[in-house]
């Protein structure tokens, strides 16, 4: 019945399915994607569906819409309430620009507020929160040894605990 369904529709169901935010302002993602190109679409798919394993191109929108905050709700923090607990991550390239926002949720990292509750998994963390952490902090054991690297990592620290 749709077996000649366009990229566009495919990419546009894929990332509608994939979010982790139901409900509040699913006008304004419809909007935003409807927004977006052909291959700004394919490039916010294999950033969301590689919950961000893989670093992906930025994917660009004028600065104005604070669509970066929508694109964040919707593919990674749905309790976030402000763009301000938002910062960039230094991989992303479009950090210098005057007119325009890079709208990958996986190129922008939360702060979180003292009392907050914070579960800290990595890339390639498992759905078991428990080893998630032990590997988090495997693996900066070894970076402080200096047996690997904590790329795609973030240390969050919350009353003095790290």
């Amino acid at each position: 019945m749709f077996m000649f369904r366009s990229r566009r529709a495919t990419l546009t169901k894929r990332l509608l399915k994939a979010r982790r935010r139901r409900g509040g302002d699913d006008d304004g993602v419809a909007r935003l994607l409807r927004e977006l190109q052909d291959n700004q679409l394919g490039m916010l798919w294999a950033a969301v569906e590689s919950r961000g394993r893989d670093m992906s191109s930025c994917v660009l929108l004028p600065k104005e819409r604070q669509a970066h905050v929508l694109c964040c709700q919707t593919w990674r923090w749905p309790e976030l309430v402000h763009g301000a607990d938002l910062r960039r991550l230094p991989g992303c390239r479009s950090a210098g620009d005057p007119v325009y926002v890079c709208c990958n949720p996986y190129h922008w990292s939360r702060v979180y507020q003292p009392g907050e509750q914070v579960v800290i998994m990595g890339r390639n963390a498992t759905s078991d929160p428990e080893r998630g952490t032990d590997a988090f902090f495997q693996l900066l054991e070894g970076a402080a040894a200096g047996r690997g690297t904590c790329c795609g990592w973030v240390v969050v620290i919350i009353d003095g605990v790290q």
